[in-house]
């Protein structure tokens, strides 16, 4: 009879232990998926040389180092992946700062999460003999420019920084994609524009042109914009994170000669550039992560600006950006990274 409690009380002890490993195990899976996990992000990108840190993470692998599944869903343009992010078909998107304030005054739960760009992308292109010497006259030219854009917001502060004569201009409002024909044919002087349009027309037309880029002293940002509550911190964290990682891998002075030609293979593939223009653009653009007080300044300064123009949906009155930055995730990845206040 001894025997058989002992054996029974064993019996007991040994489905315990076991059912204690099983649920121990079934714990460590458990927590082990959740550790591995990857977060989903579906990123509108507006497919230009301003998106560039956005790509340069995926090809590096850093979204996936910093346990994120990211897809970049390109689009032509700024207005349309903003426009993908107001439709809810993406989580976040890319577009200027111009391009947000438009948005913004009409949608107003839009949240700015940072920068990833300073773009020096605007030129102005000119016809050599529509000019009178070499010094930049644009008095009685007609001069090419998308109306009611950045690339007009940014000649009226050129011309007035630079001093350069513009009495009379008679500015056509014309498609960036149909510049280049408008030049051939003779209809226009010169075009304001912007990337990859100003690569196509130097191509097509060399020594013909003369080119001045107006936004050397003139600053303009790409933005990570998002709407209230599309990203939590689990998720913005990593993204704004893998994005800072990339920043470092193409400045970093320890690595810049190895990082070098890597980062003008991924930039040659992502874009489809000749490597000359490749250079040239890595040049002309500043990828930072940030969130600088300036930024501000230029949308409040664009804001009064779209006022004049009469644009429909920016209505008069005094508006706080500070409203739509949303800063507490770059600060949780590098406080430095931020003095907007």
């Amino acid at each position: 009879m001894r025997n058989m409690h002992r054996r029974t009380f064993l019996g007991i002890i040994i489905i315990a232990l076991l059912g204690a490993f099983i649920l121990s195990y079934l714990v460590f899976i458990t927590f082990n998926q959740e550790e591995t996990r990857q977060e989903k992000i579906s990123v509108g990108v507006s497919h230009s040389e301003s998106s560039f840190l956005l790509y340069l993470s995926k090809e590096l692998g850093l979204f996936s180092e910093n346990g994120l599944e990211v897809t970049l869903h390109k689009t032509d343009s700024g207005v349309e992946a903003m426009q993908a992010l107001i439709e809810d078909r993406v989580d976040i998107s890319t577009a200027s700062e111009f391009v947000a304030v438009n948005f913004i005054s009409k949608n107003p739960e839009l949240q700015i999460i940072s920068t990833i760009d300073f773009p020096r992308l605007i030129h102005l292109i000119v016809k050599k003999e529509s000019m009178d010497n070499e010094k930049l006259n644009l008095s009685n030219l007609k001069i090419g420019i998308k109306h009611k854009s950045l690339a007009e917001f940014q000649i009226q502060k050129f011309n007035i920084l630079n001093d350069i004569p513009h009495d009379n201009v008679d500015y056509i409002d014309i498609n960036p994609d149909e510049m280049l024909a408008a030049l051939k044919k003779g209809s226009l002087d010169g075009v304001v524009v912007w990337q990859p349009y100003v690569n196509k027309i130097r191509e097509a037309l060399g020594k013909q042109i003369q080119t001045v880029n107006i936004q050397a002293d003139c600053l303009s940002y790409f933005l990570l914009i998002t709407k209230e509550n599309n990203l939590r911190e689990r998720r913005a964290v990593p993204l704004l994170r893998s994005l800072k990682e990339a920043e470092r891998f193409l400045y970093s002075s320890d690595s810049k000669k190895t990082n070098e030609e890597q980062v003008l293979k991924i930039f040659k593939d992502t874009y489809d550039y000749k490597e000359t223009h490749a250079r040239h653009a890595l040049k002309d653009n500043d990828y930072k992560v940030s969130l600088p007080q300036t930024l501000l300044i230029c949308m409040e300064s664009e804001r009064n600006w779209l006022i004049e123009k009469g644009v429909e949906g920016i209505k008069p009155g005094d508006y706080n950006y500070l409203d739509n930055i949303e800063e507490k995730y770059l600060k949780a990845v590098d406080p430095d990274s931020v003095s907007i206040y």
